[in-house]
């Protein structure tokens, strides 16, 4: 079977960092060949991260392996079992959070952003202790130019390293901060930064924006406000945030908001300059990188191009350096994708056959847009692999054959081109369709359609009940739980999103918080993370509207005390007015009875 890893390079080569043989690069300045896109031939490993350093780059392996390249020639630094979750880089340093809870850093620690004193350089992947003795669970690493930030699983959020601009957050004089401190802010979701960036941008779980660190460069239309040169300690940025943000990306002048709707805002107010919806943005020092809908790729209006090698099924990932850039496959499956996948593989509540294959009707039809009625004639053609190997696409959003699966879309859809979307994408749509259910859950005496196939993948209780009562149509929930936890539970379960509402929160967060242990949901999912949280985005909800009801009551307060101006000045009011009125009906009453 030929590879399907493939990664795509361009951008400044000068020590050998984009992996393929140096070129002469003037600094800052670009040559016409800096946006060629060089394959990297040789590649015989699955990636899983590329951190892209100003003189090097790491790539993260599905091996268990972290390889260095560019400057100082080729490292491989083996990881035994350790898996990486989450990596960062920034202008010389870069950190690596493991499944296991475990930090390691290397590169540059002149200021201490490698959470420790010593060394002034790690030239060796070295594991960081600081965070051993803290108790404190680390979900996300995020590097800007020379200062590294800690996202923890409670909400807070801990920094280190260069002070210089005020990236760390505090009221300090000092240049740098050796060991993390807590940032003062609360309820953080995400953090955003770059490799050339000096300043730092949250998200609150309530959806708000603070930026802290050296914002001179950046340019904000919000009525016409500009912030001072440094902002040392966290400050509300008045920017309109009308949808989900799916990522930021920063660079060194200017940031990009990407929404979960494909469309994207910058700092100067501009909004989306692409006419198909765009994936992913990433920042370089001068330039911002876009993944549009159809894995096209564009820096800015400098390169705009369709990778050959790169099918519209490809789960792609782009990284920008800082004058680097890099286009590469991947194959992270989502625990959504791979309880559907072992669905499949144990064909578990089929409907429907494909070449001797069992499978689920409604998943296909909703994932390729097609009646069912069309696949055995165009499927005949292929072999029982070649089918399979379809399938495990359609249930995973992954294959080793994108030339076979394009092939067959195409003929399924009919169109010259082929309408692919995400596998939770398709499954909220599944989701919203009643009439292609065949279940339902009776909740409260109400009953939810759903699709036996989904709940079965993702819930081990359900799959035992579905078994018990293989024949019927309908089922009571005996969990006991209310309609509103069952309706959020669906959605998690189709979509891996829990949304949940602040009315009867106090009744459902219970219910919620032990739904993982009830219904047996996977342990790797971020069931526990995500509510977690939704609690403090409804908690700091709750707070503000209790502050704004007592600053009512306050108010009113001033104005019922008798000696006050105000309560005279409106009590003046009402009797005018009230004379008025009098005045009014009684002139009414003199002309009705001349009449």
């Amino acid at each position: 079977m030929k590879s399907v890893y493939y990664c795509y390079s361009f951008g400044n080569n000068s020590y050998g960092q984009c992996g393929y043989k140096k070129v002469k690069h003037t600094e800052g300045r670009y040559n016409s060949s800096d946006f060629e896109a060089h394959l990297l031939v040789d590649l015989d490993y699955e990636i899983d991260h590329v951190i892209a350093l100003k003189t090097q780059t790491m790539i993260v392996t599905k091996k268990g392996s972290i390889i260095k390249i560019g400057k100082n020639g080729k490292k491989v630094f083996q990881m035994g079992e350790e898996k990486v979750v989450s990596a960062s880089g920034g202008k010389g340093h870069c950190l690596f959070l493991m499944l296991s809870g475990n930090l390691y850093g290397y590169g540059s620690n002149s200021f201490g952003q490698l959470g420790s004193f010593r060394p002034q350089y790690l030239p060796q992947v070295g594991k960081i202790n600081t965070f051993n003795q803290m108790s404190l669970e680390i979900i996300k690493v995020v590097c800007s130019r020379s200062a590294s930030f800690f996202l923890c699983k409670n909400g807070d959020l801990y920094a280190c390293g260069s002070n210089k601009y005020g990236e760390i957050g505090m009221r300090s004089n000092s240049a740098k901060q050796v060991t993390p401190i807590k940032v003062h802010i609360k309820y953080v979701r995400d953090v955003f930064s770059g490799p050339t960036s000096n300043y730092v941008i949250a998200l609150t779980v309530d959806n708000k924006l603070y930026i802290w660190g050296d914002t001179s460069n950046l340019f904000f239309d919000t009525r016409g406000e500009n912030f001072v040169s440094y902002q040392s300690f966290p400050l509300l940025y008045n920017f309109r945030v009308s949808n989900t943000i799916k990522t930021i990306a920063c660079g060194k002048r200017e940031f990009n908001v990407l929404f979960e709707n494909g469309k994207y805002s910058n700092s100067n107010g501009m909004g989306n300059k692409h006419t198909t919806a765009v994936k992913w943005i990433s920042a370089s020092k001068n330039d911002f990188f876009y993944l549009l809908q159809d894995n096209e790729v564009q820096v800015k209006m400098r390169l705009k191009a369709k990778l050959p090698l790169v099918k519209p099924m490809h789960n792609i990932r782009i990284v920008a350096g800082h004058s680097t850039f890099f286009v590469y496959t991947y194959n992270q499956l989502s625990v959504l994708a791979i309880d559907l996948l072992q669905l499949f593989q144990k064909k578990i509540m089929t409907d429907c056959e494909l070449n001797g294959i069992k499978c689920h009707k409604a998943l296909l039809e909703i994932r390729i847009g097609a009646s069912f009625d069309n696949f055995p004639e165009i499927l005949k053609k292929y072999s029982k692999e070649e089918t399979s190997e379809f399938l495990s696409w359609v249930y995973s959003d992954y294959t080793s054959n994108f030339d076979l699966v394009e092939k067959i879309i195409n003929k399924l859809q009919s169109s010259q081109k082929i309408n692919i979307n995400p596998l939770s994408h398709d499954l909220l749509k599944l989701l919203k369709s009643p009439k292609t259910s065949d279940f339902a859950l009776i909740v409260d005496n109400v009953e939810i359609p759903i699709h036996r196939f989904v709940l079965c993948a993702r819930s081990e209780l359900f799959h035992k009940t579905f078994k018990l009562h293989n024949s019927k149509k309908k089922v009571p929930d005996f969990s006991g739980k209310s309609l509103e936890s069952i309706k959020i539970l669906i959605h998690y379960f189709y979509t891996e999103k829990l949304i949940l509402n602040e009315k009867k929160f106090d009744i459902i967060y219970p219910e919620l918080e032990d739904a993982m242990e009830y219904y047996h949901i996977n342990k790797v999912s971020d069931y526990s993370h995500q509510l977690e949280m939704e609690r403090q985005r409804i908690e700091l909800i709750k707070k503000e509207n209790g502050e704004k009801i007592q600053e009512k009551i306050e108010k009113e307060k001033i104005l019922q005390k008798p000696n006050s101006k105000k309560s005279r000045r409106r009590n003046k009011k009402k009797k005018k007015k009230k004379k008025r009125r009098k005045k009014e009906q009684r002139l009414d009453l003199e002309h009705g009875q001349k009449n």
